[in-house]
């Protein structure tokens, strides 16, 4: 398969910033990583079509809608390996997602280890598809 202008763009930007190398070290230097978290993301379309953060278990929700009662529903789990995140490039990801479906999406801020085990996220991800299936079915 061919791969995308974006996808050797993405692989450039990654080795400038020395993401790879940051997620190589023993031990991770996970507070060094998570400065670049973005919790409430800005701009425009963001202020029109952010409808609400809520916690879900140990989670906060943020719910970003273009129309007010979307029947549908995309449920967006960052990455960054369960200790980061999220980061701009997922906010810019789900921001495109919303622009070219019209669907609803719940971005996950989960928590993360090493505070938190594997267990608790999972457990956290899972509350989180409870409470979308009782919402969207």
């Amino acid at each position: 398969m061919k791969q995308s202008l974006t996808y050797y763009l993405t692989l450039l930007v990654i080795k400038l910033k020395g993401v790879k190398k940051n997620f190589s070290q023993d031990p991770i230097d996970f507070k060094k990583i998570r400065k670049e978290d973005v919790f409430e993301p800005k701009g425009a379309f963001y202020r029109r079509n952010t409808t609400k953060s809520f916690k879900v278990s140990n989670s906060l929700i943020t719910e970003i809608s273009q129309e007010k009662n979307s029947e549908k529903l995309l449920i967006f789990i960052h990455g960054g390996a369960f200790i980061s995140g999220p980061v701009q490039h997922h906010w810019d990801t789900v921001k495109e997602i919303a622009k070219q479906t019209n669907y609803a999406i719940w971005m996950c801020n989960y928590p993360k280890a090493p505070e938190h085990t594997i267990s608790v996220i999972s457990e956290s991800i899972d509350a989180i598809y409870t409470a979308a299936l009782k919402k969207y079915t």
